[in-house]
């Protein structure tokens, strides 16, 4: 018989990302303030981002369990991540910079932000590998005849570039999520035969 999850399960756990997000933030600053712990402070800014990932993939067992339809699961399962993407393209990319609500801004990326250390050391190794060998030929006809070369990145692109990490970020999760409702409802069919 299909284990009954509790209904609070269904909303709160939506929540859990953006909270662990959120008090992990507040760890990581406090741990990189303080230098006497370098080895603990290493090891939080590998270890939270991971276990908030397979922490995801539980919950994506958790809601596997639920009578939801497995589109609902997902997109209920996700709610709190795909409302903290709108908010930041919202806030980053639509509203002006003088009327842009900077605690707004920064909740808006809890939800993806240890989770984004990871990807974002994978997405930016994987699209480096493709733009690099683009982006360098203006710079090495510069360099070659012997001008200084200045990169500079304006406000506009930091924001693409963070804007693309919580896009990639954000679907990470929901296919991790997916990954874990995936596997809880095969791991339930086999219980059951």
């Amino acid at each position: 018989m299909m284990e009954r999850v509790k209904r609070y399960y269904v909303f709160a756990l939506p929540l859990a990302p953006a909270l662990i997000g959120y008090i992990g933030n507040i760890l990581l600053i406090w741990f990189i303030k303080i230098p006497r712990i370098p080895v603990l402070s290493t090891l939080l800014f590998y270890a939270l981002p991971i276990s908030v990932l397979v922490f995801w993939f539980w919950g994506g067992m958790k809601y596997s369990r639920t009578k939801l339809p497995a589109i609902a699961a997902v997109l209920i399962g996700n709610s709190i991540g795909i409302i903290s993407f709108l908010i930041f393209i919202w806030q980053y990319f639509l509203v002006p910079e003088e009327n842009r609500n900077f605690t707004l801004m920064a909740w808006s990326q809890h939800y993806w932000s240890l989770p984004g250390i990871v990807v974002g050391r994978i997405y930016g190794r994987i699209y480096g590998i493709i733009t690099r060998p683009i982006s360098l030929f203006p710079y090495l006809r510069d360099l070659h005849s012997g001008e200084t070369v200045t990169i500079t990145v304006t406000a506009e692109e930091t924001f693409i570039i963070f804007g693309r990490l919580a896009a990639v970020t954000l679907l990470t999760m929901i296919a991790v999520f997916i990954s874990g409702y995936l596997f809880g409802k095969r791991r339930s069919v086999k219980a059951t035969e």
